[in-house]
């Protein structure tokens, strides 16, 4: 694997920039002896943290993200973009999200990291649409109706809300932040009672929670 030192992020996009369009065709097999220290250093940077900020250069997410380049795995695409959320580049790690949407759509975790990114930047109705088809991905992950859950109250939809959440708290009953969650929309919505009891429930699970 090659290290930092080696990693030339500009220099190497140019080599298979060109390499691709001289074949007229998206990134394969012929173009991975090029390609393989540019692969090598972007894993590198995700493995081992050392400024991943400075290595992932706006060439580089820009090249990531065109129609000349197919990474082979969702994870990398993902681990990229946290690492992009991480410092703030929420416009590019929308982007490369985006882009593994393109390549991987039947990953509910990339909708789902997508939806996180576009709740960042208050893009709450693309956020909804995203968390929307992360759980029809994903109908056993009480995560992704939590997510959603949350989208949906700060849009004023609360039944559906509600819904959410309370799909997420059947999903996971152990856990008391759905109790929690869905207490503080009822309680906001003056249902006291039903409100008191989920806050009971989740003290029961975990006394710190609250």
């Amino acid at each position: 694997m090659a290290g930092l030192s080696r990693f030339k992020p500009v220099d190497l996009i140019a080599k298979i920039a060109t390499a691709t369009a001289r074949t007229g065709s998206r990134l394969q097999a012929d173009d991975r002896a090029k390609a393989s220290e540019f692969y090598d250093g972007l894993r590198v940077t995700v493995d081992t943290g050392i400024d991943p900020a400075a290595s992932l250069s706006s060439e580089t997410t820009a090249f990531l993200t065109s129609d000349a380049v197919a990474l082979q795995s969702a994870d990398t695409y993902l681990q990229l973009g946290a690492t992009l959320q991480e410092y703030g580049r929420l416009a590019e790690a929308t982007t490369l999200y985006q882009r593994a949407a393109q390549l991987f759509p039947n990953d509910g975790r990339v909708y789902e990291q997508l939806g996180q990114v576009l709740t960042q930047q208050s893009r709450l109705p693309e956020a909804a649409v995203a968390f929307g088809r992360s759980v029809q991905l994903q109908p056993h992950s009480a995560t992704a109706y939590r997510n959603l859950g949350a989208v949906l109250e700060q849009q004023g939809n609360v039944a559906a809300a509600i819904a959410s959440y309370s799909k997420a708290l059947r999903l996971d009953p152990q856990n008391p932040t759905h109790y929690k969650q869905l207490g503080t929309l009822l309680y906001r919505r003056g249902r006291f009672t039903e409100a008191i009891a989920l806050y009971h429930q989740a003290i029961q699970i975990n006394p710190q929670h609250i």
